[in-house]
């Protein structure tokens, strides 16, 4: 219920990864969508849960645990 730009997301790996990502912008194609999210309403009424994790700390635990992981 949190939608963050695609720059925003490649912004945040960066930062947690220590390089650059190489982006090859391209026009949108067929069949991409301007935006997509996940729609927790349903549930968090069905069963009472709310992800709290901010992508921040949510990206930063995975690129940890992948290096490790993948000893890189």
């Amino acid at each position: 219920n949190s939608p963050v730009s695609l720059k925003k997301f490649v912004n945040i790996l960066e930062e947690n990864c220590g390089r650059k990502a190489i982006i090859n912008n391209k026009e949108m194609q067929l069949g991409d969508v301007p935006a997509t999210y996940a729609d927790i309403d349903m549930l968090n009424h069905d069963i009472g849960f709310r992800p709290e994790t901010p992508l921040e700390l949510g990206l930063k635990d995975f690129v940890t645990w992948y290096l490790n992981y993948y000893k890189e």
